[in-house]
């Protein structure tokens, strides 16, 4: 089943340029189901990927002396692949492998 997420970060700088991230970036997810047969025991995980874009805020770019950051808001893409695993009706305990990309698209001149 597909599945709209979004997700919040916060994050602090605590070595190099900067002090402090925030970012959101709203994704879609589409989760395995599992199957319901009686004869196929119920798994206790349910594997999913997503991918989003969205906005990343930091002061990384007031740094100078750095090349990578260029400006306040840089654009953000996601893409993950990850499982629940279920631990009752309720709670999950969730672990999930990110890969991330920023860029500013050339509308700074320090773009690495």
């Amino acid at each position: 089943n597909w599945e709209a997420v979004c997700e919040l970060s916060l994050g602090y700088v605590h070595e190099g340029a900067g002090k402090s991230t925030f970012g959101i970036l709203p994704a879609i997810r589409y989760n395995f189901v599992r199957l319901h047969r009686p004869w196929l025991p119920s798994a206790a995980a349910l594997p999913y990927v997503q991918v989003g874009a969205g906005m990343f805020f930091n002061d990384i770019y007031k740094d100078r002396n750095q090349q990578r950051v260029g400006q306040a808001a840089e654009f953000q893409v996601q893409a993950s692949l990850g499982s629940r695993w279920f631990l009752n009706d309720a709670w999950t305990l969730d672990f999930e492998v990110s890969y991330r990309y920023l860029n500013n698209l050339g509308l700074a001149p320090r773009n690495d």
